[in-house]
């Protein structure tokens, strides 16, 4: 099954970020001539934007990258091809014999101006502004995807259908050169858009590996070949015809194989991304630490956790972490992404779950220790802390943002964070239902009282919480709480 949409979107997005500047800079330095492979760096990168658009890209997005990355690299075509044919020219003039070196000499200098011709062509090309314009146009559709840490669930169906057609075509005993071609350009698509997957999961670093190698050594096959059918046209001696066509026929060798070897691994591999691992609570407690320690009264939170670990000791969460992870990642956006250094509210931020422990009821052990300031907010973040039998789920739920909306700017600021942490965690572990609903509820009942929050600090936070409802196509034209 396909990943959910909000994931491969985000996913794609951090990719095509990655790939446009580094577009951009090999473009102007094919142009500037500063660099021989300028040139081949910008195909190559133009090919990795076209194939991991069409292995991941939204159906949305697909067609309009599409229409205009293609024309980037098809532009290119005529001047790699001659570039390519003067370099085996050179290497075919180290292989035939003395005889035939004046004429085939002869027949690189005429193919020389050839080459400058294609380049130059492509060269101007480049430099259009219409085609500079092109790569901002690219971002600029992609301005409002969220940017995060998006992992994929599973491999999408188009890459899949690409690895079953290549499987489809090996079955034949004989292959001529329209199924290498074909071979060969699926092996291209299938590296591209491992290539992602690979920085990821070390497992599928093996079939990207031999489909990059099916792929160069059917692209060599390929040129070889031509630069062969060029020369017979042109009426070049036989020995020059049949040097090149034995290049062909050794480069394509073992091609067949390596494309089955990709095919088992990812079967092998059931063709799927493993979950991330439980989130590390010891490493986010450090982290957590050694920003406390150049932050006045830093052992006043410091002091929230050890009680809060005491409280939650025993307790996990769906993915198997401890019960106060969600807590040390509230606590650490506070603090790495919203530059909070209030020991106040980073206290609360720590104890958000603490009220929730269902074994005793702490709620004075809290104020005893901490102060009746952190345990009323604690009161209040938590929706379960002064629940009301008497009361439905929604009159419950109602009291706790009436309670919320007048609770002190800090406390709203702890909400804000805990909020924008629960979506996080459910993007990563893809529960799609339930990040649905959460989201909702998320602009429909705190959205207008984060609103209100007019510190830095909550203008930060509230711009990532927004990016991501923009990103999960939820409404954000909500009216605002009376």
């Amino acid at each position: 099954m396909g990943q959910p949409h909000y994931l491969q979107i985000a996913f794609y997005a951090d990719l095509v970020r990655g790939l446009l500047p580094a577009i951009g800079a090999a473009r102007e330095a094919a142009v500037a001539g500063t660099s021989s492979e300028a040139l081949h760096d910008y195909r190559v990168l133009v090919r990795r934007l076209i194939e991991c658009t069409r292995a991941w890209a939204p159906v949305e997005l697909r067609r309009p990258v599409l229409s205009l990355a293609r024309p980037w690299v098809r532009a290119t075509n005529t001047a790699r091809d001659r570039e390519v044919e003067a370099t085996l020219l050179r290497e075919l003039a180290e292989a035939v014999k003395q005889d035939g070196q004046d004429a085939l000499a002869a027949h690189r200098q005429a193919h020389q101006g050839e080459v400058e011709q294609a380049v130059g062509a492509t060269h101007q090309f480049l430099a259009d502004p219409v085609r500079v314009e092109q790569e901002r146009a690219l971002l600029l559709l992609l301005k409002d995807v969220a940017s995060f840490a998006a992992r994929p669930r599973a491999l999408p169906g188009r890459l899949l259908s690409r690895v079953r057609r290549a499987a489809e075509l090996l079955r034949g005993v004989d292959h001529d050169e329209r199924t290498l071609h074909r071979l060969r350009l699926m092996a291209k698509q299938i590296r591209y858009g491992l290539e992602p997957l690979a920085a990821l999961d070390a497992r599928f670093t093996p079939a990207q590996e031999e489909a990059a190698a099916v792929q160069r050594g059917l692209g060599e096959h390929r040129d070889w070949q031509r630069l062969a059918e060029r020369m017979a046209s042109m009426g070049g001696p036989d020995q020059w015809v049949h040097a090149a066509e034995r290049r062909a026929q050794k480069a394509r060798a073992g091609a067949p194989r390596r494309l089955r070897e990709v095919t088992h691994l990812l079967k092998k591999n059931s063709l799927a991304l493993q979950p991330p691992p439980p989130l590390d609570a010891a490493r986010l407690r450090q982290r957590l630490a050694a920003s406390l320690n150049d932050m006045p009264c830093g052992e006043e939170v410091l002091g929230a956790l050890e009680f809060a670990d005491a409280a939650l000791r025993g307790h996990t969460r769906r993915d198997k972490s401890p019960a106060i992870t969600q807590a040390l990642r509230t606590a650490l956006s506070l603090v790495e992404e919203a530059g909070v250094r209030d020991p106040l509210t980073l206290a609360a931020a720590v104890l958000k779950d603490v009220p929730r422990d269902p074994r005793q009821p702490i709620q004075p052990t809290l104020e005893a220790r901490l102060g009746p300031e952190v345990a009323q907010a604690i009161g209040t973040l938590s929706f379960d802390a002064d629940w009301d039998a008497g009361l439905s789920r929604e009159e419950n739920r109602a009291a706790h943002l009436s309670r919320l909306a007048l609770a002190p700017e800090w406390v709203r600021l702890v909400s804000l964070a805990a909020r924008l942490e629960s979506l996080r965690f459910l993007i990563e572990w893809g529960h799609a239902k339930k990040l649905a609903r959460r989201a909702a509820r998320t602009a429909e009942d705190y959205l207008p009282i984060y609103a209100t929050l007019e510190s830095e600090p909550a203008s930060i936070l509230r711009a990532r919480l927004s990016e991501i409802l923009i990103l999960l196509k939820v409404d954000l034209t909500v009216p605002t709480r009376g």
